[in-house]
């Protein structure tokens, strides 16, 4: 599923880009930076959203026994 999803976003952003290439010659290669800027500030902004605090109280939580370590550490 993974390798789907970045296949798909792979071949939109490169649709994308011809779009805007063909659209505007002159500046399009700067179009379709900001354009792709934009996105990665979107994915960002949702992934921090994503994040709470119960989760990064989780690993206070975690406590490792000495039996539980592994050879070596």
């Amino acid at each position: 599923m993974l390798g789907t999803a970045r296949l798909l976003g792979q071949t939109i952003g490169a649709a994308l880009v011809a779009m805007l290439l063909a659209r505007y010659p002159a500046d399009g290669t700067r179009i379709s930076l900001m354009v792709g800027v934009g996105f990665a500030v979107v994915g960002a902004v949702l992934s921090t959203l994503r994040l709470s605090s119960a989760g990064s109280r989780g690993a206070e939580r975690v406590r490792v026994q000495e039996g539980q370590r592994l050879k070596g550490e």
